[in-house]
């Protein structure tokens, strides 16, 4: 079993073909476990926690 793996299952580290706005790395495909967008996609840097680059995957 995948220790990154989110609680519906999905892997936390899915590549997605888009690059961190603060430093050029590529971006994973991740689940908001808490907040009000608690549930929603949305793309972290993979040089995390190093680089805190964040981009919405919803409008």
């Amino acid at each position: 079993m995948d220790p990154y793996a989110s609680p519906s299952g999905q892997s936390a580290t899915d590549e997605v073909a888009i690059l961190c706005p603060k430093c050029g790395a590529p971006m994973v495909k991740r689940t908001t476990r808490k907040g009000p967008r608690a549930g929603k996609p949305f793309c972290g840097c993979s040089n995390y926690p190093k680089c805190k680059g964040i981009a919405n995957l919803e409008a």
